[in-house]
């Protein structure tokens, strides 16, 4: 087990004296010494280590995924609890009160008008009813002291990310309802943002800006001058960020923003190089990929909008060459978190939970909107395990558009499809679904959709924003949140395009046209740059399979070492 660098006391100290404490029931010390055990086995720390606050023990317990240890939601919590309260019994933690909402804090508690408002803030109105204080009285000081309690009294992932949300909520539901009533809350800022915002910078970058995407979107078959293949909504969106990271990398070095009015100005090799050396030492990194693509997308723009000299062009496709950190195939963090699915049952495991999912929202009598939303996430398991698309396609899959029935009334085959305007590489892709699941996405539109707040028509997973999609970066958290939570692995959407590969060379080795096709790949040397690694392991596995079985035939009439010492030749014919 590993050690802590720790200061006196530490739980084992804490635990030995709640254990001679007559005054505590001997049921509870059992308690205790069965939460210390649990946290050791999953933290792999030794209670001698571990420092007896609780600050430290949410630090210990923040990374712990309870069911890669067997251990159930309610037990989790069930330790947390014990720890809480063995430090309150070893006199580490104050007494806390239970008492219930005040009468100034209930009435507001009623109005919250979801579960997200109430569980963002249902620890800030008990702190605040148990000491007295009023909605009026709500300041920075009671604010930065909420964060102080939260972080010495209580065993949370994070205090700080606790805190952080429960002044977005009050400033959403208290201060922007009652502005003259409530005071407005500063929200902490913990994250290493470099961006500058836009209006840091001139006017005139931004018009320029706003040119150049509006050249490179163009998609008229008769421009006299085709530059490229016109750009995605999503691709401009995320050039334009690009444009602003750049702009903020040269501020950061010394060059002042105002000063930076154009793309021309960025496309300067000085200025090229001053930016991106700015963004590899923040990151104390000699090669990178987004400073080698940023590098790239200046050569775009020095060569198709700034119409720079060509030897401009060829130097920054240079530094975006040199930039690139050697890769061989897939990323060594997408190999370690798909590592877990080369073992057969945590595939079964993995690929049965959408089943589960919805069994469980079927058991309830009266579904309400929580169960919609747990099939909602169910249906996008079960799409990404037969369909392995990417995450922005699930979510924005339109009824209209992307589902097609073979007969009326959602009866027949069903197929997803997806024409090349909506795909990463332009590819068309089309997809049958087995007749189990369109029977689930069926269920859902039928029985849990109409649940959903706000449910635009034209979507299968519809945002509570009126005619909107559910994004797709939340819809992707959600579902790792219930893989991490549900089987214990850090596993994100994206990788079931991963899995492809297990499955099918497993089965098939070297069937890398299968690989691709069912992925939508343009080329051929995309599975085989990303999958060769694995391919030559269980091909070798495969391989030394049939040395096994070889070797299990028994004695296929070779020569022993003593006949062969003896200089005699093997019989024949036997």
């Amino acid at each position: 087990m590993r050690d802590l660098p720790f200061a006196e006391p530490t739980l084992a100290d804490v635990l030995a004296r709640v254990l001679l404490d007559k005054n505590v029931r001997q049921s509870r010390k059992r308690d205790f010494q069965s939460a210390c055990r649990a946290l050791e086995k999953m933290t792999g720390l030794r209670v001698e280590a571990v420092p007896a606050t609780a600050e430290q023990l949410g630090r210990c317990l923040a990374p712990v995924m309870p069911a890669a240890h067997g251990i159930g939601a309610k037990r989790f919590s069930n330790i947390k609890s014990d720890l809480l309260h063995l430090l309150r019994k070893g006199g580490q933690v104050g007494p806390r009160q239970r008492s219930k909402l005040s009468d100034r804090w209930q009435p507001i508690w009623d109005e919250l008008p979801d579960k997200y408002a109430r569980s963002s803030m249902s620890r800030f109105f008990r702190y605040c009813s148990e000491n007295s204080l009023r909605p009026e009285d709500v300041d920075a000081d009671v604010s930065a002291q909420f964060l102080a309690f939260l972080q010495s009294e209580t065993i949370v992932k994070d205090a700080r990310v606790v805190h952080q949300t429960m002044c977005r909520a009050w400033n959403q539901h208290m201060w922007s309802r009652w502005p003259a009533k409530y005071l407005k809350l500063d929200v902490p800022v913990y994250a290493r943002h470099y961006s500058y915002a836009e209006s840091a910078f001139p006017q005139s970058l931004w018009e320029d800006v706003e040119a150049w995407l509006a050249t490179a979107a163009d998609d008229d078959p008769f421009c006299d001058e085709p530059i490229q293949q016109p750009l995605k909504p999503r691709t401009m969106k995320q050039w334009r960020y690009e444009v602003r990271r750049l702009a903020s990398l040269l501020a950061m070095s010394g060059y002042a923003p105002e000063a930076i009015t154009s793309l021309r100005v960025l496309t300067n090799l000085d200025n090229a190089k001053s930016a991106l050396k700015a963004l590899l030492a923040r990151e104390n990194k000699k090669t990178m990929r987004s400073a080698s693509d940023l590098a790239a997308l200046l050569a775009k723009i020095a060569k198709h909008h700034c119409k720079e000299d060509p030897k401009v062009v060829v130097t920054l496709q240079g530094y975006a060459k040199r930039l690139m950190p050697p890769m061989s195939g897939m990323a060594l963090k997408n190999r370690e978190r798909i590592g877990p699915f080369s073992d057969p049952n945590n595939l079964v495991r993995l690929f049965k939970l959408p089943d589960q999912m919805i069994v469980d929202a079927e058991a309830v009598s009266t579904p309400a909107y929580e169960d919609a939303l747990c099939v909602q996430r169910a249906i996008a398991l079960l799409i990404l395990t037969y369909v392995p698309l990417r995450i922005g396609n699930v979510a924005e899959l339109s009824l209209k558009t992307h589902l097609r029935w073979s007969a009326s009334n959602m009866r027949g085959q069903l197929t997803v499809e997806l024409d090349g305007r909506s795909v990463k590489n332009g590819q068309a892709l089309s997809y049958p679904l087995p007749s189990a699941v369109a029977d689930a996405i069926r269920l859902y539109l039928k029985k849990y959709r109409p649940l959903i707040p706000y449910a635009d028509e034209h979507f299968l997973f519809p945002s509570t924003i009126a005619g909107k999609s559910k994004r797709p970066d939340a819809l992707s958290k959600q579902l790792s949140r219930d893989i991490r939570d549900s089987l214990g692995f850090i596993f994100n959407p994206h990788l079931f395009r991963h899995l492809v590969h297990i499955i099918v060379l497993n089965r098939h080795p070297g069937a890398y046209t299968m690989i691709s096709r069912i992925l939508g790949h343009k080329s051929l040397e995309t599975a085989l740059r990303n999958y060769a690694h694995a391919d030559i392991d269980i091909s070798t596995r495969a391989y030394q399979q049939l040395v096994t079985e070889l070797i299990d035939l028994g004695d296929l009439g070779r020569p022993t070492l003593r006949a062969i010492s003896a200089g005699l030749s093997p019989k024949r014919g036997r």
